[in-house]
């Protein structure tokens, strides 16, 4: 069943049928990425509002088809302040962290019900020779999608962002 929008166009789910695969990339469109000591309410809120009420949005488009059908995947990804949070990434640390308290929960809710729930988040640069290069941005999302297997893929090395994140504290 189509979802419709409130002037009554069916919208691109109208046009397209069933989504069996939604992939919600939550990161990098705040305007300005905000050191932690320097995050306002202001900054922090445009973070969110760029990475969480879109995927919220979609999740709830795309949801009940999939779960009327018993089958689809929800994928996103994130930066690796999701999961480790970096001090000059402030606010869009909390964002990425919330993205992936949305996810998560939902893998554990949505479980048994056919429907696989996946998280990356990414640790390097996307970029031709990276760790996280589109070739394996484009692995781990098909990897999570099925394989089903797991949850969360995180690209890159930790221990490399930990490393630079040392050297830049010593720095400072």
């Amino acid at each position: 069943m189509p979802v419709e929008r409130a002037d009554g166009d069916a919208g691109a789910l109208g046009r397209i049928g069933p989504v069996d695969v939604l992939v919600h990339n939550g990161g990098g469109t705040a305007r300005a990425h905000t050191p932690v000591m320097d995050v306002t309410r202001h900054n922090a809120q445009d973070a969110f509002d760029s990475a969480v009420p879109a995927a919220v949005t979609a999740v709830r488009a795309v949801l009940p088809g999939m779960l009327e059908r018993g089958s689809g995947t929800l994928l996103f990804a994130s930066g690796i302040s999701a999961v480790h949070p970096l001090p000059f990434l402030g606010n869009i640390g909390l964002a990425a962290a919330a993205l992936r308290n949305y996810a998560l929960p939902l893998a554990e809710v949505l479980r048994g019900r056919g429907v696989h729930v996946g998280h990356v988040p990414i640790s390097a640069a996307v970029a031709p020779g990276s760790p996280a290069s589109p070739e394996a941005v484009a692995e781990a999302h098909w990897s999570l999608h099925t394989g089903r297997d797991r949850h969360e893929v995180i690209l890159g090395d930790l221990a490399v962002v930990q490393a630079a994140i040392a050297a830049h504290t010593v720095e400072a």
